[in-house]
């Protein structure tokens, strides 16, 4: 079966792992000075990051979802189109006509 473009675009741009599976918060901590790593900021900073990678996360999937939508009502469009315009070319005036109002 042929990968469907929602399919592409969520295992291209979607992460699937959490923050905590690519880097932990003694890993994060380890980042910063030594004298600083007891802080309860960077606890903080640590949880505003995953905050924002799952905002992030919702988002492209909302945005996926949309441009799959779109993607479905162009092909519609398309293919009514296809269909009107070969109605006109074999001169079938009356099946042109009905595909107009349809179109309209």
């Amino acid at each position: 079966m042929a990968p469907t473009e929602e399919l592409i675009l969520r295992s291209f741009l979607v992460q699937k792992a959490a923050l905590r599976d690519i880097v932990t918060l003694a890993e994060f901590s380890a980042s910063f000075p030594s004298a600083k790593r007891s802080s309860s900021l960077i606890r903080d900073l640590y949880r505003d990051l995953q905050t924002q990678r799952s905002a992030i996360s919702e988002t492209v999937l909302k945005q996926i979802n949309l441009e799959c939508r779109l993607g479905e009502a162009l092909l519609a469009k398309k293919w009514t189109t296809q269909h009107y315009l070969q109605a006109i070319d074999s001169t079938n005036v009356a099946a042109a006509l009905d595909t107009h109002v349809f179109l309209t």
